[in-house]
Formats: C-alpha cells, structure tokens, sequence
C-alpha cells in the first residue's frame, strides 16, 4: 500500500484557505461584542449623608393617633440602624418609629433627569404583627444636616415608589430597591429627604391589633459598619432638548425698514465638576462602590448577582478569571484623583461602574469621566472574549499537519 504524503507545499495551501476564514471569523466576533454590550447613560451615585428615626412613644392609644401626631423623639445618625416599626401594648398601640434619609441629588447643570432609584440595605426584621410591606415617601426635613423631633411628620404620605414586601424585605444585608416613580420630587440642585415607614402606617391602616406584638422593618444606617452599607440613590440624566433658534422677524414701516431679532438660545458650559460627595457615574447593571474603601490610590467595587462571574475587566485590560456571585475586587496602585472603569461579565450579565479615587484634598470638587466612550472594555479583552476561535483554527490547522 502506498501511503499519502502532505507536502509542506499542501499544508501552506491549506493554512491559506483556511486563514481568510479564522480572519473573518474573529473579525465578525469583534463586531458581534461591540453590538451587545449597551453604552450607558450618563450615572451619577450619590450616598446619603444624614439619617433618623423619628418616633412617637408616650403610651397606650389608637393607631390613628400615632399616625397624626407631631413627633417625640430623634435618633441623629443611629450606629447601626434606623427604625421603621409599630409596636402595641397590652391595651392599645403604643408606638411608630420612621426612619429619613437626605442624599445630594445634583445634576450637571443642562441636564435632564430621566430616572431615580434609592437604595437602602436590609438590617433587622420581625413579624409578630403580621408580615406587613415597606414603603418610601416624601420627606421634607427643617433641615438636611440635622433632623429635629418635629421631622417625624414631615411629609404628606406620598408614595415614592411601590412598597416593599416583608418577604422581600432582606436582612442579609440585603440590597433593597425603590425605583422613584414621580421624579419631578427629586431636587436636582441640591438635597432631597426620603422616608420609610411601616406601609400600613403611610395608608393609617391599622393592623389586627393583638397584645404585645411588633412589625419592624430596620435599615442600615448611614454609619453601620464603617459607611459601607450606606443607603445611595442612583441618578440617570441626559442632555435637554436643544432649543431652536428662533427666525429674526423683520417688522415693516413707513420709515427705513427695521429688523427685530428675538433673544438668543442660552447655551450652557459643559460642567467638568461632581457635586460634592458623589464619586461615581455610568453604572450599568447591579455593581457599587464600596465607599469605606475608597482612597487616594485604591478603590473596592462591589456587586450582587444571581449566576457566577466569569471575567473582571480594570480600566479595559482583562485582569481575572472569576466564579463568584457576590464578591469584591479591589483595584491598587492609582493615582489621587483619577478614574478607574471596572467591569464584570458572564453569559447572561454585564456590569459596570467608572469611579474615582480620592484627592489630598478631600473637598475639591472632581471632574467627570468622559461617558462617550464605547463599553466594549479594550482589544485585548475582546480577543480574549473570542479565544475559542482562534483556537478552533489552530487546532483544524495541527490535524491537518498531522495527516
């Protein structure tokens, strides 16, 4: 039997007809990847900077009462919680506790805002008087530095967002979101106040009443464990609509005719500043800053998610394998006052969130990260992305050879 030779000549021919293939292939999932990550919208984090409970205790009465009445005591910036709860006694109710936050929610000016989410993490839960929902209102403090007793009715009972279940109300701590359905409430040039109270508190529902019994609904507080689960409020805005510029009217006489022009368009300066206390935009997807963390050269992302992580991206260079649903990655070794991208991926998820480190000076306002970059995250990570490929080829090339 005579055996088949290849010849180097046959093997070169066939790495030629196979070359344009991987080429085009590569080429195709390059394009493919830029095509399915979504660009984001200009995001701003903004983390609260006071909270309270305010509570009415003085007593056996009705549930009504304590929904009316005009406050009694406050809790400034708890340690570890502030309490939404209402409590009976042995012959009627005798407490309810709400709990407010103020959070800086400007925007650069020219903008317009087009969504609004508060987030706060669950601390501590019961249910004795009945497994009852959350809900977040308007809150009008006298001030949003300090609250003062008579805060506890500061507000009219607007709900804000659709409540909060008591089985999803997570103590883990647990990120908990309320998506703001009226947005016109939001103060995009300087503090808005939420609160958070006891649905049934909000309506002036009172529950089946029972002897010693309790509904509570904890969150985290602004100085729980160092400021890392500090309630935030994540802001997306875009550029308003531009305004024509109006037609010069000419207006006719029996003299020299004159011409009038109306009044120019406003134009704004692009703003190059963050408000004070905000350090992040361009968030996609359920991926924060751990703010205990953030210094002059390092910084701590954070994130949440249902299925395994399986690459991390830093500033668009792939920079980790990873396996895990909630973890952290800390980024070292940055200079004070710069911006860093961080990105997560697996087959179903995308994430991510630019922030910037600290400055010598802490109260130097800090510039924006350009937003019209692409979100693909780099050549190199995209080649990596796409390595199955490549290898495909290479491989299909070595049978050959070996034939």
């Amino acid at each position: 039997m005579i055996e088949e030779q290849f010849t180097g000549y046959d093997i070169f021919c066939a790495a030629l007809v196979l070359l344009p293939i991987i080429i085009a292939g590569c080429v195709i999932g390059f394009c493919f990847t830029l095509l399915i990550q979504p660009v984001s919208a200009d995001t701003l984090i903004s983390f609260a900077s006071q909270d309270g409970t305010l509570d009415v205790t003085h007593g056996n009465n009705t549930f009504s009462y304590y929904h009316s009445d005009t406050g009694w005591n406050v809790k400034n910036n708890p340690a570890n919680y502030i309490e939404t709860s209402a409590n009976t006694g042995t012959v009627d109710w005798i407490s309810i506790a709400r709990g407010g936050i103020s959070v800086n929610t400007t925007i650069p000016a020219g903008k317009v805002l087009t969504s609004a989410k508060v987030t706060v993490y669950g601390y501590w839960k019961t249910n004795s008087l009945g497994s009852l929902s959350s809900s977040m209102i308007k809150f009008t403090p006298a001030s949003h530095t300090s609250y003062v007793y008579g805060d506890y009715d500061a507000t009219d009972f607007t709900k804000l967002s659709s409540d909060v279940s008591y089985a999803n109300f997570g103590t883990g701590p647990d990120m908990i979101n309320y998506t703001v359905n009226d947005l016109t409430y939001i103060n995009t040039t300087g503090y808005t106040g939420f609160m958070f109270a006891i649905t049934n508190d909000v309506e002036n529902n009172a529950p089946t009443w029972q002897p010693s019994k309790s509904i509570t609904l904890d969150i985290c507080s602004v100085s729980y464990s160092g400021g890392t689960y500090k309630p935030f409020i994540t802001l997306e805005y875009e550029d308003t609509e531009p305004t024509p510029t109006p037609t010069p009217t000419t207006t006719a006489t029996t003299a020299t005719p004159t011409t009038t022009a109306t009044t120019p368009p406003v134009t704004t300066t692009p703003i190059t500043t963050l408000p004070p206390g905000v350090y992040c935009e361009n968030q996609t997807g359920n991926i924060t800053l751990n703010l205990n963390s953030r210094t002059t050269t390092s910084m701590t992302w954070v994130w949440n998610l249902t299925e395994n992580i399986t690459r991390i991206a830093e500033d668009g260079l792939f920079v980790l394998n990873f396996d895990n649903t909630s973890d952290t990655y800390q980024g070292l070794g940055y200079s004070p006052g710069t911006w860093h991208r961080l990105k997560i991926y697996n087959n179903t998820d995308f994430g991510q969130l630019n922030c910037i480190t600290d400055t010598v000076v802490t109260t130097t306002q800090l510039p924006i990260m350009p937003s019209t970059e692409l979100n693909t995250g780099g050549i190199f990570e995209t080649f990596l992305s796409y390595w199955w490929f490549w290898f495909a080829g290479i491989l299909v090339i070595l049978i050959l050879v070996r034939k």
